[in-house]
């Protein structure tokens, strides 16, 4: 059974056990809406997601944050059907322009403009306008944006503090929003904030606490130079090892994060392939080959192969590591 298949089945035990309009069944088709956007399949994450809308708006009103959530789902993913698509349909921006700007004055009005959902949509919104080229749009709601979010930080390091994980977030989201020398400085001042809350969590909880290994894997993602946040990665990895043994799903993780660091940020095809390949026989005796980490070393695999012109020797890891959704994935490492 594939994973599509699955997220259909529990949409369909949801709504035999609770009821179609239970929230547990509303959750469920969310699921599996968000599942045919990652296959992907926009267009029936499109009719699902926008199905769910509507039904959520039916039963838990329009203002509710489940509502909120479908409708910005259906929007991104209408918006998907105009961007990723060979033959675009040219009703589908128009359309996702307006689910957006719906989702946006509902969130700015229920939330305020520095909430960062409120943000978050604005932001995707400016995008949806610069694609359909209203560009008098685009650009007074990206001053709305950067305005709002440099509000966001100064609010947040009044009310938790410079360094709190809170405020880090805010300083990464107003990062986003500037020029690149300004939004690199910018993450400079985050990755050092956080390497500072790393070490307050190491001193007094220790190296391998769930919320100090939390810390330094945000604090490794916010690392700009590739080599230091491998090093960030390894040291995880190493000290989760040590502590728990190769079998244990935390050291798995963190050694899947790090092939995939290898793969995709220094491009140590190598070490990416050598990791994948020593841990990837122990993530599917210990967890299954539907599990995410499975997937994941599978993939950083097959992409190496790819990367290195043998589609031979990718065609042959898909055979060997055959996963359950074969038939929905195309096993590669596309991303939107």
């Amino acid at each position: 059974m594939g994973r599509i298949d699955r997220l259909r089945a529990a949409v369909a035990t949801a709504e035999e056990s609770f009821g179609p309009d239970d929230h547990r069944t509303l959750a469920a088709r969310l699921a599996l809406g968000r599942g045919f956007y990652e296959v992907p399949n926009e267009a029936e994450a499109y009719a699902e997601l926008a199905a769910l809308a509507d039904d959520c708006t039916r039963v838990l009103g329009p203002e509710h944050a489940d509502t909120l959530i479908a409708q910005y789902e259906a929007g991104m993913a209408c918006l998907g059907l105009h961007t990723f698509q060979r033959h675009p349909d040219p009703q589908r921006l128009p359309e996702a322009i307006g689910r957006l700007e719906k989702v946006a004055a509902d969130r700015e009005r229920l939330h305020g403009p520095t909430h960062p959902d409120t943000l978050r949509t604005w932001r995707n919104l400016a995008h949806a306008y610069s694609t359909a080229e209203r560009y008098t749009e685009s650009r007074p709601l990206n001053e709305r944006i950067l305005a709002g979010w440099k509000q966001l930080v100064t609010d947040r390091k009044r009310e938790l503090g410079p360094d709190a994980p809170g405020t880090q977030t805010a300083r990464m989201g107003l990062a986003g929003c500037l020029g690149f020398q300004e939004g690199r400085v910018l993450e400079q001042q985050v990755a050092e904030s956080r390497g500072r809350l790393v070490a307050e969590r190491i001193a007094t909880l220790g190296p391998v606490h769930p919320d100090t290994v939390d810390e330094r894997v945000r604090h490794a993602y916010t690392v700009f130079d590739p080599a230091e946040k491998a090093r960030v990665l390894e040291g995880i990895a190493a000290d989760l090892l040590d502590a728990f043994g190769p079998a244990d799903p935390r050291t798995l993780n963190a050694q899947v994060d790090l092939a995939f660091c290898y793969y995709l940020s220094t491009r140590d095809l190598t070490a990416a392939s050598d990791l994948a390949g020593r841990i990837i026989n122990e993530i599917r005796r210990v967890l299954g080959p539907e599990h995410d980490y499975f997937r994941r070393a599978r993939a950083v695999l097959i992409g190496v192969h790819q990367a290195n012109g043998r589609t031979e020797d990718a065609d042959a890891v898909t055979a060997r590591y055959p996963i359950p959704d074969d038939e929905d994935e195309d096993g590669g490492m596309r991303a939107h």
